[in-house]
């Protein structure tokens, strides 16, 4: 039972880093990159956006990173970042089509 217990405050806490660091992540880039931007709605904040967008991307990250560094590892760093940075801009647009206020506007 204490095993048990260990292991749900592990996974917690690893979900509530993921999100920590993807919160600092969506921050920096919506500051310095000109295409990525948060805007209100009429029924949710900006920070709501902001703080439900970073939820959505760690609940994506913590399900699939897994899976990624499972299948990935044995080929290799290069393959972990060659299939890893696809799987973050997939879940990033995901994630901005299913939320309103998150826009991404494609470089011209």
């Amino acid at each position: 039972m204490g095993n048990a217990v260990r292991e749900i405050i592990r996974d917690v806490f690893r979900l509530l880093t993921l999100w920590l660091v993807a919160s600092l992540s969506m921050a920096a880039a919506a500051l310095m990159i000109p295409g990525i931007s948060f805007t209100a709605t009429a029924d949710m904040p900006r920070w709501a956006i902001v703080v439900i967008s970073v939820f959505m991307l760690t609940v994506a990250n913590f399900l699939i990173r897994p899976i990624v560094v499972l299948v990935a590892r044995p080929l290799g760093w290069i393959a972990l970042l060659a299939i890893g940075f696809p799987l973050d801009a997939a879940a990033i647009r995901v994630t901005a089509w299913l939320l309103p206020g998150l826009l991404l506007v494609p470089a011209a």
